[in-house]
């Protein structure tokens, strides 16, 4: 008999997607599954749902809980999972049928703590069936260590998977002590970090068998709001000075400035997206150009690891707003 592997999803009112998310976890090619739903308060019928499909396979085990958010549903399913490894679903996404087990596989091979799969974003009316069958056949396993999966945040084309907990397969004893940061979105980036920092072998697999499906009222695209885009950029901020926090006590000069220079990138990015029209917008852009100060101060204009042209970028944010701003469009569009 093959390793138990605990499947935990977190479900909040995702009454549309939920079938697609839990049917692609049945049609997993490794069978030998713990599949948790964990609804969490909602209020259309998932909860239902999960309860149906529970009566139809017994590797299913459901958790009904009060509201709590993301990061209270997955340490609940946690708490109870019995699987020697664990994966993470988000409720409205996919996975390819052989997704679990060529994690699992790659894990072995490579005596890997954590294996790890590409993604690829698909519409929001795309169902499991349609998915299935669009990935390539042929495929790379990269060998990383954990620090070098953090250096790669910065890389355009795999930093998203190697910052999301929803792409991997993880030995469950990494989280014998470490939970997800209660009521906070990005809740992957307040752990991830310190989950890889340590870690000797990462498999990373570009196969992209993981979908996520992009809704208009999703977490990642629910800015809108003015409370929304305060509670992003108040989460953003505490994230960055947490493993700025963290790579100083570890000594790491390096990774201390890739995590600078990202601090900065986020910040002037978030001052540019402010339309800064009303006494609230222009309180918070102060706020954020004074944090952008102090980090480019302290950090950014001594950094050994910070290249020039982010020191050169920097300053002439701080100097002149309009000419940045000028200056940015123009490379885009070019």
């Amino acid at each position: 008999m093959k390793d138990l592997i605990s499947v935990i999803v977190p479900i909040y009112n995702v009454e549309e997607y939920l079938p697609s998310c839990i049917e692609s976890i049945l049609r997993q090619t490794y069978s030998n599954l713990e599949i948790i739903l964990v609804d969490d308060g909602s209020r259309d019928g998932s909860g239902i749902l999960c309860d149906k499909y529970m009566e139809q396979d017994k590797r299913i085990v459901v958790i009904h809980q009060k509201n709590g958010g993301l990061s209270a549903a997955r340490n609940s399913g946690l708490e109870i999972a019995e699987g020697e490894y664990v994966v993470f679903i988000d409720a409205d996404d996919m996975i390819h049928p052989r997704m679990i087990g060529a994690l699992y596989n790659d894990l072995k091979v490579c005596g890997a703590d954590i294996s790890i799969c590409a993604h690829q974003c698909v519409a929001e009316i795309i169902g499991y069936k349609d998915v299935e069958e669009s990935i390539s056949v042929s495929h790379e396993t990269q060998i990383y260590t954990g620090r070098e999966c953090i250096k790669s945040f910065f890389d355009e084309v795999i930093g998203l998977d190697m910052i999301v907990v929803w792409n991997k397969l993880y030995k469950k004893e990494i989280f014998r002590t470490l939970r997800f940061p209660d009521g906070k979105i990005h809740e992957d980036e307040y752990i991830n970090y310190k989950i890889l920092y340590p870690m000797k072998v990462v498999s990373y697999r570009n196969q992209q068998l993981y979908y996520y499906r992009q809704r208009d009222n999703s977490i990642m695209n629910s800015f809108g709001s003015h409370e929304k885009r305060r509670q992003h950029i108040s989460c953003m901020i505490d994230i960055y000075r947490q493993r700025l926090h963290f790579f100083k006590n570890k000594k790491d000069e390096e990774l201390y400035g890739l995590m600078s220079i990202m601090f900065q990138r986020s910040l002037i990015t978030d001052v540019m997206e402010i339309d800064g029209n009303d006494k609230e917008e222009k309180k918070q852009i102060k706020q954020l150009k004074r944090l952008c100060f102090w980090n480019f101060r302290k950090n950014i204009v001594k950094g050994r690891f910070v290249p020039l042209s982010d020191k050169m970028k920097g300053a002439l944010f701080l100097l002149n707003k309009s000419v940045y701003k000028k200056l940015r469009h123009h490379a885009v569009e070019s």
